[in-house]
């Protein structure tokens, strides 16, 4: 979903056409989080002053971090609200980073791409109109938070992986009518034998 004007005409930004995909269906949302009506004030607010100098930087001014923000956390309500899986596109801002870690639930997820990770608006110099793209790139501060987000999420990951390795493997047991291991907590006792099911308990009783 575009939130967002970008490429095409894929936007969907009111209120009721997002309420109503929320709430049908089951497959995952993907979104591009940019709210559309904070681009078209800006755009009409910041291209009408004459101040303002007409530069490639311009785009990063017009969909500025606030932008990006709002747009995530109503697909953050959304995703809530009904229950559904949401992936969040691209994310650009430090801002947004630290709104999903303190809000977001197991059923969301989200990423970053190189772009945002390596680029900055320092880069409009040096690329012109090849740095642009939706959303923008940011500012050294907003880059630097993005790779404070893998490196906080990167840790937690260690973290389970090495909590998972330092569990003990359960005991296993085996299945006296079919000869199969399985959990000794998953299995059926009886008679000093262990079962894999109530039926082959059955079975086994009756030999």
């Amino acid at each position: 979903i575009f939130m967002g004007s970008s490429t095409g005409d894929l936007l969907v930004d009111d209120d009721k056409s997002l309420d109503r995909i929320f709430s049908s269906g089951e497959r995952l949302i993907a979104v591009h989080a940019e709210d559309e009506e904070r681009i078209n004030d800006r755009t009409a607010a910041i291209l009408s002053d004459s101040n303002n100098p007409t530069t490639h930087a311009i785009h990063s001014e017009i969909r500025d971090p606030q932008t990006a923000l709002i747009a995530t956390q109503r697909a953050l309500e959304l995703s809530n609200k009904y229950g559904r899986r949401l992936h969040i596109l691209h994310l650009s801002t430090e801002i947004e980073v630290e709104y999903l870690r303190r809000h977001k639930s197991a059923q969301v997820s989200c990423e970053v791409i190189p772009n945002h990770l390596f680029l900055n608006t320092d880069d409009y110099a040096r690329l012109g109109a090849r740095a642009q793209m939706n959303p923008p790139i940011r500012d050294a501060h907003h880059r630097a938070g993005l790779w404070r987000g893998l490196q906080r999420q990167q840790a937690t990951q260690r973290q389970q992986q090495s909590a998972r390795a330092q569990q003990e493997p359960p005991l296993m047991v085996r299945c006296a009518q079919c000869q199969v291991h399985l959990p000794q907590d998953s299995a059926l006792r009886a008679n000093d034998n262990w079962y894999c099911c109530a039926e082959h308990r059955d079975e086994h009783s009756q030999h």
